[in-house]
């Protein structure tokens, strides 16, 4: 009868909702779209399907991370709308949640930051301390995005906090890993490595796949940075079946760069280049989330080893399109990258007081300052161009590069390559 088939609707939905957080987005996103069937067959006209439609149209749109975003945004807006009709703090909450992830990934940066603010007002108001750490974690995120990192550090730890007040384990290590995440962003690596261990070791306890596979992954990058190659290519290789098992398609992509990284430090360019080219395949399916997981790395990286085969000008186009990309998402990490990349060029073009200057802007930042491998795949190229200027003028193009303005540097120098 009617409620018998509203009590299986119901727990198809939760199926699908507990399948998806486990990384099975597949088998979820199948018995989601079976959940809603139910919910809209005739036999249910009767009975208030709304609370669980919100809650199913919000789950599709997560668990169906394939479908476009503007597919995906419209379920969360229906979903949003519907909630709000019933007036359910939960499924609104879920509802919030899944468009601030998908505003974020979009670059939808407004939209996002919109969603935290109805959701923790909302968690406030009804006092649900996980709804409560669950946007701290969102704000926390926006704020990475926006490159304020010590506001990001803040909001993580009190959703962590928060999150450890109700022992709640699984929350802990997610707003870890992504604590985690922007310490390696923020040139903290050792912090980074420290706590990501402690999440690769908590995710893998609870069976947590696709957060293992994410913590294993940005550890190896971790041990990258702090120039522990050969750590870092253990991560990143146990990490990468995990992520393809999950469908986890961004840290597939990370986990391929790992090694090619590691082999554009060991000089072997041709290698390394097959390798970040396999990452970027890996990402078309998902070439709109670039604002917050990108192709930066993979980006700079093609361009690096292009540039070291003597193919100058392919390497170019590469750091104009990575340049490019910088200035319209405002990503920092990025730009470091375009800088990093364009000083190298400048070597290549025989300019060495202009790679000077821009590898000490980028190095003034710890993301590259703080890292070995920005040293051992820049650095020392910059290094060896030095050498053919006397050492006070070198030290003086130094101090200007360190004084320079970043985004500033950056549109002056995309009008550069604009001109040449």
């Amino acid at each position: 009868d009617a409620d018998w088939e509203m009590l299986r609707a119901c727990l198809l939905n939760w199926q699908g909702y507990f399948l998806s957080e486990l990384g099975d987005r597949t088998k979820a996103f199948d018995l989601l779209i079976e959940s809603q069937a139910m919910l809209n067959s005739p036999d249910l006209t009767k009975i208030d399907t709304r609370a669980v439609r919100a809650h199913n149209l919000a789950n599709i749109s997560t668990a169906g991370w394939w479908q476009s975003p503007e597919v995906r945004m419209k379920q969360l807006a229906k979903a949003r709308a519907i909630s709000r009709d019933v007036g359910h703090p939960f499924v609104l909450s879920n509802a919030l949640t899944a468009s601030t992830s998908l505003s974020l990934v979009t670059g939808r940066l407004k939209e996002a930051e919109e969603s935290l603010e109805e959701s923790l007002e909302t968690h406030e108001s009804s006092g649900n301390q996980l709804g409560r750490a669950d946007t701290l974690m969102g704000l926390g995120n926006l704020s990475f995005v926006k490159n304020d990192y010590a506001r990001a550090e803040i909001l993580l730890q009190q959703a962590i906090d928060i999150a450890a007040q109700i022992d709640d384990l699984q929350r802990i290590t997610n707003a870890s890993i992504y604590l985690g995440t922007t310490y390696l962003y923020w040139g903290k690596f050792s912090q980074a490595k420290r706590l990501l261990e402690k999440c690769a070791a908590n995710s893998a306890d609870m069976g947590l796949q696709t957060r293992h596979a994410a913590a294993l992954c940005y550890l190896g990058y971790a041990y990258l940075h702090l120039g522990e190659y050969s750590a870092a290519a253990h991560y990143g290789k146990t990490a990468l079946p995990l992520a393809q098992e999950t469908t986890y398609k961004e840290i597939i992509a990370q986990c391929i760069m790992l090694p090619s990284a590691i082999a554009l430090s060991h000089g072997e360019f041709a290698t390394s280049m097959q390798g970040f080219e396999l990452a970027e395949e890996a990402l078309d399916s998902r070439r709109f989330t670039r604002v917050l997981f990108g192709e930066d790395c993979g980006q700079v990286g093609v361009g690096t080893a292009l540039l070291q085969m003597g193919r100058i000008d392919e390497a170019e186009k590469v750091f104009i399109t990575l340049l490019e990309q910088a200035i319209i998402t405002h990503r920092q990490d990025e730009l470091l990258y375009a800088l990093v990349g364009t000083a190298l060029l400048s070597v290549k073009r025989g300019n060495e007081e202009r790679a000077i200057e821009l590898y000490s802007l980028a190095a003034g930042q710890p993301f590259v300052g703080n890292s070995r491998w920005f040293s051992d795949v820049f650095g020392q190229h910059i290094e060896a161009a030095s050498s053919k200027l006397q050492r006070t003028k070198v030290e003086q193009i130094k101090a200007q590069g360190e004084q320079q303005d970043l985004w500033r540097t950056a549109n002056e120098l995309f009008l550069e390559f604009g001109q040449s």
